[in-house]
């Protein structure tokens, strides 16, 4: 669905419709397909374009603010898959097969 919406939004954004809406929907497509700087190029953008208090502002901002959490949630996962498995580099034939399985190297 979400490949669907940002091509849908990439199109109409480049034959000249620029609405907020369009704008926000290709946004959030660009999230949910991990696209993390376009969309916050994308926010950046919109956020600064809008009039003050606009419903669609707020929808914008609060993209935003999503976009952050799934970044600081990726890194906290990142994160927690080191502490588990160690450097990618130090897989070795020697470990445990269940910890290669639990890692996603075996």
């Amino acid at each position: 669905m979400f490949p669907l919406m940002r091509d849908y939004a990439a199109a109409a954004l480049h034959t000249g419709t620029s609405t907020f809406q369009v704008q926000r929907q290709y946004a959030q497509a660009l999230i949910e397909l991990a696209d993390f700087d376009t969309a916050r190029e994308v926010l950046g953008k919109l956020i600064a374009s809008t009039p003050k208090g606009d419903e669609e502002e707020y929808e914008a901002r609060g993209l935003l603010g999503r976009l952050y959490k799934q970044l600081y949630v990726n890194a906290l996962t990142h994160r927690e898959a080191w502490r588990t498995c160690g450097e990618p580099s130090r897989h070795t034939a020697t470990r445990s097969t269940s910890r290669h399985n639990r890692c996603g190297t075996g």
